[in-house]
């Protein structure tokens, strides 16, 4: 009798422990996306202000090869 218990114990620890390995993997997944989307505004930011402190238009959006685009 004790170690059909024990067996019950292991089983439901194991599974708990399989489903927040998967909720925090879920996450890490989800908060990888949103750096990635942080960063592309980041550079974005960063492009529009060397293109102000360049000189261009509010709206022109630096590019490559001193191509403006108006994003």
């Amino acid at each position: 009798m004790h170690s059909a218990s024990t067996t019950i114990l292991s089983a439901i620890l194991i599974i708990v422990y399989l489903i927040l390995s998967i909720v925090i993997f879920a996450l890490s997944i989800y908060a990888f996306i949103l750096f990635i989307n942080l960063a592309n505004r980041g550079i974005r930011a960063l492009d529009i202000y060397i293109g102000e402190k360049e000189g261009h238009a509010k709206g022109d959006y630096y590019i490559n090869n001193n191509k403006y685009e108006n994003y």
